[in-house]
């Protein structure tokens, strides 16, 4: 309830239609279950929630009035915050419907796709004429449905109305896994990247997209997973995409000797290579960044082997020289080897030879005399990581649920339509486009599935935009395309699985425009950024130019002062 209610409460134009009073004036006392009790406790709540002196408010008021108006919402156990929203919607307008006595209308406005506006206009203003609140004013819009027939061609278009728009969840076949690319020259710089490949697909594919994004020849990579300062694992171009879990840190390491063209005839062996310092400081083993080279497979002295191994790891050297640098000819550190992983030490000796083409594995550290000469290489993020917000795994965007909402489907068994020309039931092909667009959007991303045989939450995380929503593209109303742009100023969370888990909001605030966290009675001030998260379920969009700045400073000047 605590999530509904802060988002609707950060809501423009309602806030001053409640807190100004203006409610009271409309209020239909012969309204449906309710009576105007909805409204009236609403108001109050609104009015109390705006008060000049922060406090903590507790809606039991309003919350018997929607337990009378709804029983399931009686009692405490935890409700659909979505389910309660619609209820509010639907409480609200009845309380406040302007139209007291509705007519009827025996013909629904239905027409065949070529005179879409008279149509539209006749269905909204046929639906105005029984229904008409502020509520209809500015969160109702209107969606088109247009279904042809399959055996005459013929479409039939209606148009309806919309409070909620519920968008479903595209078919996910990709992922977009976070990726740091680390150029073999130590003068670039190392770049994270998000990078889109599909999930049933192979490491060779995730190779060939990053090698895209990167401007680094795909054949030049090795693709490594990095834990706790090592390399854990070099991930075969052969292995599956799927082998990476979402909170694997994934890197992308160029080697020129990968390439073909400089591959030398004996191949190659790739080493891993970690950190360590004489002090043996945690920070170094277990917070550094871990690299990999390749090197011919063949014999091999170890000083040899050092010179390639070493000219990387100067990426890492601290620029002002740290308490060892003197050591080691001006390098701070050492370098050793081991071709086995049962037990074996590193060895450190210049004139060790090792015959890489038949060594079980390479793996080499990179020994500081002193963790003052180490330093950290600083990462930039691609924008394909901020377009993220820093997130990766499975990913789709808001513009993919609007078009899997809009995909055309053909009617399924037993939800046939009757086609007014062959006068016979059909399957027919339907698809549904924006039409109206309201003041404010609300959008509810369906995370709950539900169908006979099981129940089930989709955790996948959607990307949506805090600002500058076009919906343009997504109406077919050339009256609608003209002021299309929407931006974010509220989300209501779910977290947890279908058995409980907790509601709470995100609302940016009308007067001082800061987010806010909302978690029952803490309210915390939040960074822009963590707004974006996987736990979002609906989301609240006003209109550009819908400004209710005016509207918050007059509610809260107009509000009565707490008493101490």
């Amino acid at each position: 309830m605590n999530s509904t209610l802060q988002c609707m409460n950060a809501t423009p134009s309602l806030v001053n239609f409640f807190v100004d009073g203006d409610y009271l004036s409309q209020i239909n006392p012969d309204a449906y279950k309710s009576h105007g009790r909805i409204a009236k406790e609403f108001g109050a709540l609104v009015k109390e929630m705006w008060a000049s002196r922060p406090h903590t408010v507790t809606p039991r008021n309003f919350k018997s009035a929607i337990g009378e108006f709804a029983p399931r919402f009686s009692g405490y156990a935890q409700q659909d915050s979505q389910e309660l929203l619609a209820c509010l919607l639907e409480g609200l307008h009845e309380d406040l419907n302007r139209v007291r006595k509705k007519p009827y209308f025996p013909d629904p406005a239905i027409g065949n796709g070529t005179d879409d506006e008279k149509v539209a206009a006749k269905a909204w203003k046929m639906y105005q004429a029984r229904e008409d609140s502020v509520v209809i004013d500015n969160i109702y819009g209107q969606i088109r449905s247009q279904v042809i027939c399959p055996e005459c061609n013929k479409a039939s278009v209606k148009f309806d109305e919309c409070g909620i728009l519920q968008l479903p969840f595209p078919s996910v076949d990709t992922k977009v896994q976070v990726i740091t690319v680390v150029p073999a020259d130590i003068t670039k710089p190392r770049i994270k990247y998000g990078v889109t490949v599909n999930k049933n697909g192979k490491i060779a594919d995730l190779k060939d997209a990053t090698g895209v994004l990167s401007g680094i020849k795909a054949s030049r990579l090795a693709i490594a997973e990095v834990y706790t300062g090592k390399i854990y694992k070099v991930l075969s171009p052969k292995a599956d995409v799927s082998s990476i879990m979402d909170n694997d840190v994934i890197y992308a390491f160029e080697c020129p000797l990968l390439d073909p063209e400089n591959m030398p005839g004996t191949g190659v062996i790739l080493a891993k290579v970690k950190h360590n310092s004489e002090d043996h400081r945690s920070s170094i083993t277990r917070e550094s960044i871990p690299f990999v080279v390749a090197l011919p497979a063949r014999k091999m002295k170890a000083g040899e082997m050092k010179e390639i191994v070493g000219a990387s790891a100067l990426a890492h050297m601290r620029k002002s020289e740290g308490k060892g640098a003197a050591a080691t000819s001006g390098r701070p550190f050492k370098i050793g080897f081991k071709t086995s992983s049962y037990g074996e030490d590193y060895k450190y000796d210049e004139d060790e030879e090792y015959d890489l083409g038949s060594a079980e594995l390479l793996a080499a550290v990179v020994t500081w005399n002193d963790s003052d000469d180490y330093a950290s290489v600083p990462i930039h993020e691609d924008k394909t990581i901020k377009d993220l917000g820093g997130a990766g795994g499975d990913m789709i965007t808001l513009n993919g649920c609007l078009q899997a909402f809009t995909k055309e489907e053909v009617l399924t068994h037993g939800n046939e339509y009757r086609c007014p020309t062959c006068k016979k039931m059909q399957r027919g092909k339907k698809k549904l486009d924006l039409w109206r667009l309201p003041n404010i959007l609300i959008v509810q991303l369906k995370r709950f599935q539900y169908t006979r045989a099981w129940r089930d939450k989709i955790d996948t995380n959607v990307d949506y935009p805090l600002e500058g929503l076009d919906m343009a593209p997504w109406t077919k109303s050339k009256e609608f395309k003209r002021n299309a742009i929407y931006d974010l100023y509220a989300v209501s969370c779910h977290g947890g699985g279908l058995g409980g888990g907790h509601y709470w909001a995100y609302a940016k605030n009308l007067v001082d425009k800061n987010w806010y966290t909302l978690n029952d009675s803490s309210v915390r001030k939040m960074s822009e950024q963590a707004v974006k998260t996987k736990e979002a379920y609906l989301l609240f969009y006003a209109r550009r130019g819908f400004d209710g700045t005016r509207a918050a400073r007059d509610a809260q000047a107009k509000s009565p002062k707490s008493s101490s």
